[in-house]
């Protein structure tokens, strides 16, 4: 390889890094937390749910942290330790959260495993305002909410449904697995239908924010036939794509390009005559003479004439098939 085509290789590289660095992704952290073993009302769905959406957030560059049929104290100390991540690094965060949830009093309140009785509704729940405030005092740029958590109260079947509505900001984008006030599903299958068709959306490359719910909504609403709407809020009026894929081809196809120009540049002129020898496979001995007439052109195209001799026992042979003898 010339000099010059490795300096373009070189250069191509730093190219491509400088670019990567100047439109580096934020960091990115989430929260992933699915209650199953409820001794009120078990489910089935939510860790399997938690296991599908910690995949699908690794694979958009989260980190991602997990926890699954955790207590209060477990919860509300995975939220503090998310909110200090959120603090230190920046960047975009995520909390979601599957499982038994209610609203009481228009409070939202997300129900632990430990959670026993009716009495504990409130002092044994976690708040579902309280997570949003704790990632808003990290001021980042985007935080986002999700909440599977509409299954009906099981200790009031007859109360209030679903969960109310959290007020938004410019930076907050809440999704609901439901509208307010009705009732999600757990599923029949690995997922509830949410986390189904919200896990395959963002696992979809370059969706921005608001495609990747609108993608999820109708996914939902034709698999339960129209009993499940999801629903989001939010004023966030910034740009958030969790899969954007397109700018990794873009830099490869940059440095593609850019190594081009290595193949158009004028190669050395071969254009001579040559002796040659050598060892036939025989074990017999050769000498000739080589002429080539190589010219080189643009876009790596060329025009070859090589014609060889070889002597051998005063008979030659041509490159082109001729054979005779050589002259005294």
């Amino acid at each position: 390889m010339s000099p010059f085509r490795i300096f373009l290789r070189v250069f191509a590289l730093l190219a491509t890094l400088t670019l990567a660095q100047a439109q580096a992704i934020p960091p990115r952290e989430a929260l992933v937390i699915g209650n199953s073993d409820y001794s009120f009302g078990p489910l089935r769905n939510p860790r399997n749910d938690a296991e599908a959406m910690a995949k699908a957030l690794e694979e958009a560059g989260f980190d991602v942290t997990v926890a699954t049929d955790a207590g209060q104290d477990a919860m509300e100390q995975a939220i503090q330790d998310f909110s200090e991540k959120l603090k230190d690094k920046g960047g975009v965060g995520l909390f979601y959260f599957s499982g038994h949830g209610a609203q009481i009093n228009g409070e939202n309140y997300l129900f632990p495993v430990s959670l026993t009785s009716a009495e504990q509704l409130e002092s044994g729940s976690v708040k579902a305002i309280e997570i949003v405030d704790a990632m808003a005092k990290a001021h980042n740029g985007l935080n986002i909410v999700i909440l599977d958590a509409c299954r009906t109260n099981p200790f009031d079947p007859n109360g209030s449904h679903g969960l109310s509505r959290i007020d938004s900001n410019a930076s907050l984008f809440i999704s609901y697995a439901t509208s307010p006030g009705a009732v999600a599903l757990d599923g029949s299958g690995n997922n509830s239908p949410y986390t189904k068709y919200l896990s395959q959306s963002i696992a979809t490359p370059n969706l921005d924010i608001e495609d990747t719910f609108k993608r999820t909504l109708k996914g939902v609403y034709q698999d339960t036939h129209g009993q499940q709407v999801p629903w989001t809020s939010s004023t966030f009026f910034g740009d958030f794509v969790f899969r954007p894929e397109g700018a990794e081809a873009a830099q490869e196809e940059q440095a593609e390009q850019a190594e081009e120009p290595a193949e158009a540049e004028t190669a050395p002129n071969l254009t001579g005559v040559y002796r040659v020898s050598g060892t036939n496979p025989s074990g017999s001995k050769y000498t000739g003479m080589l002429a080539g007439d190589l010219q080189f052109r643009r876009q790596g195209r060329a025009r070859r004439r090589v014609g060889w001799w070889i002597g051998h026992r005063e008979s030659y042979a041509c490159g082109n098939g001729r054979r005779g003898r050589i002259a005294a």
